[in-house]
């Protein structure tokens, strides 16, 4: 099982102003475009798109560094442009394994790819108003909603939640999300 839990703000397009289709998921409803061609744009300053892919595959430390740059290729589908130089595009791989064990990398890295593409447009489109008023551990969940016992498994080790949540913390704190954090903590 592979889900992955996604932060985007990235300075790339996440939506195509010429058609309002969502570039990680061209098959839903598109937005108005231009509705969205409109809107004010904020200057990219400090912009990143970040997360975990997490898994219960036994995979090495060598495999997880793996899994987690192939992950970026969900990225590039979902944020165009994707890896930008002013974007911190940042993705962790954690394993609840114990030992690892044969596993198919090459399914396991287009799964990797696929979840992180899928969290990536669950963040843009339940994109919430007002964060403070959620929990992270809602916003996790929200991301994996169709692995809940991957969720689960994250969400109910207390130790393994707590790095999670520590990891993302820091990482969005350097990129002045802090204050949001800070209250949602």
């Amino acid at each position: 099982e592979v889900s992955a839990a996604m932060v985007a703000n990235p300075v790339g397009e996440v939506i195509d102003p010429r058609s309002g289709h969502l570039y990680g998921a061209p098959g839903r409803t598109p937005v108005n475009a231009d509705v969205y061609r409109d809107l004010p744009h904020a200057a990219a300053k400090l912009n990143t798109t970040i997360g975990a892919v997490l898994t219960d595959a036994p995979v090495t430390t060598a495999q997880a560094q793996r899994l987690a740059m192939t992950a970026h290729d969900g990225i590039a589908r979902a944020v165009r442009p994707a890896h930008s130089p002013l974007d911190g595009d940042t993705i962790f791989a954690l394993s609840t394994a114990q030992e690892p064990a044969e596993v198919d990398m090459i399914q396991l890295c287009a799964a990797a790819a696929d979840v992180v593409e899928e969290a990536i447009v669950t963040a843009v489109t339940a994109a919430l108003t007002d964060f403070a008023d959620r929990a992270l551990d809602t916003a996790i969940a929200a991301a994996m909603n169709s692995h809940t016992s991957m969720a689960t498994k994250l969400l109910s080790d207390e130790s393994t939640r707590d790095v999670f949540l520590t990891v993302v913390y820091e990482l969005l704190k350097k990129d002045a999300g802090a204050e949001l954090l800070s209250s949602a903590r």
